[in-house]
This record gives structure tokens, C-alpha cells and sequence, in this order.
């Protein structure tokens, strides 16, 4: 690995000097104010970006971000919400930093994307097993389709901007699963980590059928809300930090962990 970049030490001083922090990390529960940074996560697991395993939080933005934290003399207060309320939270500046997501320019007018990306998400298609629904690229093809999918993501720039696609917003994947079993919808569009996942708590893994190829496969970022003091700093520093992790052994090792080799930017 190369040396820690000079970014990231300069950060660390601004922090150990007390100059910046955000007032609701101030208000943290903590002996060092102005080193609590408060991250937003959906309510509803996401893996393998984030999610709990054994009572404990986990996933690969969780090990990123709490890396960083570690690099940059950080502490995270990690704080579910409805998706909706995540955004919100951002816009008015009473989350500091969301740890996934991807880049839209809508997004980009209340956060400051963190330069380099941290993972890669991937986006598929998913129907009944008993379905004869088929899928092979051309998102023309399920222009007659109603497709379900989540209200305030984002599954790609061809997918988001296709207005000949018939389009259904639910709150989260827990009701998007339980509507294709159910027949309400016959395609959905979903992370397949989450999907599989979910599947499996409503003892419906085998009723659910995931199409090829993907949709869209996409750099996921971490993103500062533009209400926090010094955000493009805080970003520069994250963002050099995320290139001296990427470099490690112990960045392919969570790869390996949470199944993303194939899906790595590198």
C-alpha cells in the first residue's frame, strides 16, 4: 500500500483542532464533540451494502465507512429511516452522510458525492418462477410489463429515464417481494442480494425467479449532505481514503465475503 495521502492527515489535524462538526453530532452522546458523524441507513436491510446479522450491523459500507471513521479519527451514530425520511434527512441536513448511494444529478443538489466509489451495485429483473416473463437486454421488450420497484431509488440512468416502461412505486423490498408472490406485480427490478434475501424471511425463495442479464451495474458512492460544515473536504478526504483501501488485501477479503467479486469496479 502506498503512503496515507496527504488529505486524509490534514483532516485528521482539522478534526483533533476542534474546527468542524455538525451541530446534531455535537449534540451526540460522547466525551470528543465534533467527531461523531451520523449515518443514514433504510430501515430495511440492504444487503450486501448493509444489513444485521447475529444482532449486529454489517455489510460492505458498513466495513468502508467504519474504516474510514478509523482513518480519519471518526466516530458513526448509524440511524435507520424510511427511504424517504433518508432524503429528506440529507436535504435539511439532519443525517451527515448516507453510506450507499448511487449518482444522480437530482441527488447531487443536496449531497457531495464522495469522488470514488466504494462498491459496485448491481440492478436485475424479478418475476414468478411460473412466469413466462423473459428478459434479454432491451428494456423495450417489458414495455407492456407494469414494473414494480421502490419509491426514491435509483436502478440506473436507461431504467430511471425510460418513460415507455410503466412504472409502480412500493415502500421497500419486503412489500416489492410480497407483491410479485402475490401476483400483484408480475416483474420487479431489485438489488438480487436484497431480493434473495427477503425471499427467504417470507419462505418464498422458491417462487421468485431472477432474469439475465442485469439491468444496470452501477458505481455505489457515499455521500455528504451539503448542510455539513466543510462537506467537499470531508469528501476529498473519503474519497483518498477509498483509494488506499481499494489497494489493500483486506478490501478484496470483503469482496470475497459479501459475494462481490464479480461485481468490483476494479
Amino acid at each position: 500500500m502506498t503512503a496515507i495521502p496527504f488529505r486524509i492527515l490534514l483532516w485528521v489535524l482539522l478534526l483533533q483542532s476542534g474546527w468542524c462538526w455538525s451541530d446534531e453530532a455535537a449534540s451526540t452522546d460522547t466525551d470528543e464533540p465534533g467527531r461523531v458523524l451520523v449515518a443514514a441507513l433504510a430501515e430495511v436491510d440492504y444487503p450486501p451494502f448493509y444489513y444485521t446479522e447475529a444482532g449486529q450491523l454489517t455489510g460492505i459500507s458498513v466495513d468502508v465507512l467504519n474504516y474510514l471513521a478509523d482513518q480519519l479519527k471518526l466516530r458513526i451514530t448509524y440511524k435507520r429511516l424510511s427511504w424517504p425520511r433518508v432524503l429528506q434527512s440529507l436535504e435539511r441536513g439532519r443525517v451527515d452522510i448516507v453510506t450507499t448511494y448511487s449518482y444522480t444529478p437530482e441527488r447531487a443538489r443536496d449531497v457531495i458525492y464522495v469522488h470514488e466509489p466504494h462498491a459496485t451495485e448491481i440492478n436485475v429483473f424479478f418475476t414468478r418462477t411460473d412466469s413466462d416473463v423473459l428478459f434479454d437486454g432491451d428494456l423495450h421488450a417489458l414495455s407492456g410489463q407494469m414494473i414494480g420497484m421502490i419509491r426514491g431509488y435509483s436502478y440506473g440512468l436507461a431504467f430511471d429515464d425510460a418513460d415507455f416502461i410503466r412504472k409502480d412505486s412500493v415502500l421497500d423490498e419486503r412489500t416489492l417481494v410480497r407483491m410479485v408472490a402475490g401476483e400483484r406485480f408480475n416483474v420487479a427490478i431489485g438489488n438480487p442480494f436484497a431480493i434473495r434475501l427477503e425471499a427467504k424471511r417470507q419462505g418464498v425463495e422458491d417462487e421468485i425467479r431472477l432474469l439475465s442479464p442485469p439491468v444496470d451495474m452501477s458505481p455505489i458512492y457515499m455521500a455528504i449532505s451539503r448542510q455539513y460544515p466543510d462537506a467537499e473536504g470531508l469528501a476529498d478526504a473519503f474519497g483518498d481514503a477509498i483509494r488506499y483501501l481499494k489497494a489493500s488485501p483486506m478490501y478484496e477479503d470483503w469482496l470475497e465475503r459479501y459475494g462481490m467479486n464479480d461485481f468490483s469496479d476494479e
